[in-house]
């Protein structure tokens, strides 16, 4: 199964249109509760934080410091990201006979729809143990996590195709 090329429709202003096939608009529909429940409680997996959150000081002092005083900011800001990212998919158009969703992205919900999956990217990599780019080459990473394998997978590909679209 592959996924279709996104295309700007005519429309002013134009959108971006593509088709998520089945397996893929689940996982675009079940990531939102992956990422709330991460932003709610991030104290249950650090290492998933310290990723999307990378250190932005040298000293540890400073760090805690920094993270004391905008933790909460930013992490409210991913909250409201993973919730307007929810409601692009919910507006998705049901295609007849099961074969997925339609997805039209304004140019300005683009940038918010790359930010979300690949916040979900960097969640199931973290959690994988996937620490570099090589990681479909490395056949142990995903033996015992199939379901996350496909989904890093799928979801790279719909950035890619958004991408490839972006600079058309």
């Amino acid at each position: 199964m592959r996924i279709p090329r996104a295309r700007w429709t005519k429309d002013q202003p134009p959108r971006l249109a593509f088709v998520l096939p089945t397996p893929v608009a689940e996982i675009c529909q079940a990531l939102p509760d992956r990422l709330r429940e991460l932003l709610i409680h991030p104290e249950r997996s650090p290492q998933v934080i310290d990723r999307l959150f990378p250190r932005t000081h040298e000293t540890e002092v400073d760090e805690r410091e920094h993270r004391r005083l905008l933790g909460e900011s930013l992490l409210e800001r991913r909250r409201d990201q993973v919730e307007a990212y929810a409601e692009l998919i919910a507006a998705a158009e049901p295609l007849r006979l099961q074969r997925g969703l339609r997805l039209l992205l304004p140019r300005a919900s683009i940038d918010l729809f790359m930010r979300v999956t690949n916040d979900y990217r960097l969640l199931l990599a973290t959690e994988m143990g996937i620490e570099d780019n090589e990681w479909q080459l490395d056949a142990s990473l995903f033996q015992d996590r199939q379901r996350e394998f496909v989904e890093l997978v799928w979801l790279s590909g719909i950035q890619e195709i958004l991408l490839e679209a972006l600079t058309q």
